[in-house]
């Protein structure tokens, strides 16, 4: 088992070799860890915003800021395809899954403003409650799946190999939670035209998920 590595986005691998004979014999596990998500709630000077804050776009006097992570690793068969290229084949698969929000909201502000960030947490936390079953599906998906990696070496194939699957199996993810997630929030920020509208935010989360177009 070689030393997991990072490749630039979050997502590492793990390296696992095995001879054909092996195929058979191995299990093919699929591990999912979900993290309970992090809320962090922040007041801010609208006359010196932080600089860590994300831009807020008017009418906004407040911002919900949500990231989805994927931190997956997999275990894989090494085959030669040619002189400089290798075939690899997904044998097992472990993820941790993450999502933190940061809410920010100006100093003194109205409680229909708080609601209203409020309710673009709960969004999230709507799209993060499945995550770990999605996640569990894809990665059973990828078991089996195979890769083409080259370069001037094996290990550099397998790498290449590898951060196909990688790249692919996050951007799988992040389409199924993170995208529709987004896609929501906006949704959301129309109905309630950014906290301004006199609707109710559970009314307003309730038609913004109804409205997803179907998969």
């Amino acid at each position: 088992m070689h030393a997991a590595k990072r490749i630039g986005f979050p997502i590492a691998i793990s390296i696992l070799v095995a001879t054909g004979g092996l195929r058979a014999q191995e299990d093919h596990p699929v591990t999912i860890h979900k993290t309970p998500e992090k809320i962090l709630r922040r007041m801010f000077d609208p006359a010196r915003p932080p600089s860590a804050m994300p831009t807020l776009t008017p009418p906004e006097s407040g911002v919900c800021h949500f990231d989805f992570g994927c931190d997956a690793g997999i275990g894989v068969f090494v085959d030669p395809a040619g002189p400089n290229s290798v075939e690899v084949e997904v044998d097992s698969v472990d993820v941790v899954l993450t999502m933190e929000v940061d809410i920010w909201a100006i100093n003194g502000a109205p409680k229909k403003l708080l609601d209203h960030e409020e309710g673009h947490r709960q969004i999230c936390e709507y799209y993060y409650k499945d995550a770990d079953a999605i996640a569990q599906k894809l990665g059973k998906s990828y078991v089996g799946r195979k890769a083409i990696g080259t370069g001037p070496t094996k290990q550099a194939a397998t790498d290449d190999a590898e951060h196909k699957l990688l790249s692919e199996y996050n951007t799988d993810y992040m389409n199924q939670t993170r995208v529709r997630c987004s896609a929501c929030q906006v949704r959301y920020d129309a109905i309630t035209m950014h906290g301004l509208n006199n609707v109710f935010e559970a009314d307003a989360i309730a038609q913004a998920i109804k409205a997803e177009p179907p998969p």
